[in-house]
């Protein structure tokens, strides 16, 4: 088991559209508690993808906003090698994936496991984050994984 966990901005997404935070209270409090004891991390990139709009996520998003690590140059740097092995991670700098490969560079930085709900394609061309996670040895899981690796019952 990790010690911390690195979420990717679709996590938060799939959360807030499955188990929005007024239904499901107890779900969010429980991952406050893991961001607030820093189980849960993320990458100041991931903030930018979410706090864009006004809903829930994005209000919830500015709330936790010193919660989200700010990339440091060992991070750049790590950024910039990934970007050059696999340039189709960011898919033609579309703004949607730019926080991929920062996730991916936390990830590596701080010994954590990555919790994604993305699936590998095998395509070195448009590799998505489990690809390149696997490239690096760095552990990825989806949230019902992460959920069943802390043993989390809602």
């Amino acid at each position: 088991m990790a010690e911390k966990y690195v979420f990717d901005s679709n996590v938060f997404i799939g959360l807030q559209q499955r188990q929005p935070r007024d239904i499901y209270p107890s779900v969010w409090n429980k991952i406050d508690e893991l961001i607030d004891n820093g189980t849960i991390i993320s990458s100041r990139e991931v903030y930018d993808e979410l706090s864009v709009g006004d809903d829930a996520l994005a209000e919830w998003a500015k709330e936790k906003k010193d919660s989200f690590w700010p990339s440091e140059v060992s991070i750049q740097q790590r950024v910039r090698i990934i970007l050059t092995e696999h340039r189709g991670l960011v898919e033609g700098g579309k703004k949607k994936n730019n926080a991929d490969p920062f996730v991916i560079a936390l990830a590596q930085e701080n010994k954590c496991a990555v919790v994604t709900e993305e699936a590998r394609t095998n395509n070195p061309l448009s590799p998505k984050i489990p690809d390149v996670c696997e490239k690096y040895g760095v552990k990825y899981m989806n949230f019902i994984g992460f959920v069943r690796e802390l043993k989390l019952v809602f």
